[in-house]
């Protein structure tokens, strides 16, 4: 049986959340002005305006917007649609942990190419498709923040029946492969509504394909995947865009001097284009107690093959946080329970 997917627990002390990945609240006055809309709560979800919006934002016929109850629902639906028992799927580990539990519940020959800490391994994940089979590639990739680029991308659309293209972290790489995932018929591009524009909480994403793709997806899910509020709530958020770009540029700003200091003490991070940083020590358990006792919490992988020394921290994009943040971590690098991995 499938053990279903618990998320990290983080204690009642820790009031500086790094180990999520979500981005900035929202306006407040945002929430109250459509909570009172007429027929909010009352009325089934209606997604036109939100996919009009992303269609205007994107550049794209509104046909080709398929709006998901954030970024897992869309993965979730791609691969029940496409994905049966043998289909050859070709993913790359580690990688979003949600890939592999919504793939395996269609049986499918699954191959993982490592990839870590390196240039992403075109020849080898081409090498493990075949006819008929299915790529799914996170880029920039969680939990390390690599990236694939625009050729690569084409490579896997030749070489594979479907590509599966989770680009969650798009807004904070440093290019955008929507326009090339868009311009190739047998790539499915996911986005969420979850990082940069901040409303994780309310579980808004989308699809991007070819409108027959799109048609297909949508099969395979809920009527009404997204509330009323939620739907409102983002497309509002949509057309103001208020505080996004200022938002991923403080992350980067942050990103680039966290990755310069965790090299300065002697670490490895992998250079990232989300909005995390990933490295490894030998003892990242004590890196997270240590930064707990400061109210802030990291994130660490345990129970995953591969994993047991990674560090995951996201960035807040916030400067008086991310102060604080260097702070805790310049104190817990020093202490003589952590070892680091050279």
């Amino acid at each position: 049986m499938i053990e279903p997917y618990q998320p990290p627990a983080v204690g009642d002390d820790i009031d500086l959340d790094l180990s999520r990945n979500e981005g900035r609240p929202v306006d407040p006055d945002l929430l109250a002005r459509v909570a009172t809309t007429a027929g909010i709560a009352h009325r089934y979800p209606d997604t036109t305006e939100l996919r009009d919006a992303i269609a205007e934002l994107r550049g794209v016929a509104p046909e080709r917007v398929l709006i998901t109850a954030g970024g897992d629902d869309a993965l979730f639906r791609s691969c029940a649609a496409l994905i049966e028992p043998g289909t050859r799927v070709v993913s790359t580990t580690p990688t979003f942990e949600m890939v592999t539990r919504y793939a395996g519940l269609h049986q499918p020959s699954l191959v993982e190419v490592p990839w870590k800490g390196e240039a992403f391994p075109l020849r080898d994940v081409t090498a493990a498709g075949g006819e008929g089979a299915v790529c799914i590639v996170v880029s920039p990739n969680n939990p390390t923040g690599e990236v694939i680029d625009a050729a690569d991308l084409m490579a896997l659309a030749d070489a594979f029946e479907f590509v599966v293209f989770d680009g969650a972290y798009t807004e904070f790489a440093d290019v955008d492969l929507t326009a090339t995932a868009l311009s190739l018929p047998n790539v499915l591009m996911i986005r969420t509504l979850s990082k940069a524009w901040g409303l994780a909480g309310l579980r808004v994403g989308y699809l991007l394909g070819e409108q027959a793709t799109a048609r297909r997806i949508a099969a395979y899910g809920n009527p009404y995947p997204v509330s009323r509020i939620s739907l409102a709530v983002a497309a509002e958020r949509i057309r103001s865009n208020d505080g996004v770009d200022a938002y991923v540029a403080e992350v980067i700003r942050e990103r680039t001097e966290l990755t310069a200091l965790l090299q300065h003490t002697g670490l490895s991070p992998i250079p990232s284009q989300a909005n995390f940083v990933y490295f490894e020590v030998t003892d990242p358990q004590t890196l997270a107690t240590e930064l707990a006792a400061s109210g802030i919490a990291i994130r660490t992988f345990p129970q995953r093959s591969g994993l047991e020394e990674a560090v995951r921290i996201t960035l807040p994009g916030d400067t008086d946080e991310y102060d604080r943040l260097v702070d805790a971590l310049a104190s817990a690098l020093n202490t003589k329970a952590m070892e680091l991995n050279q």
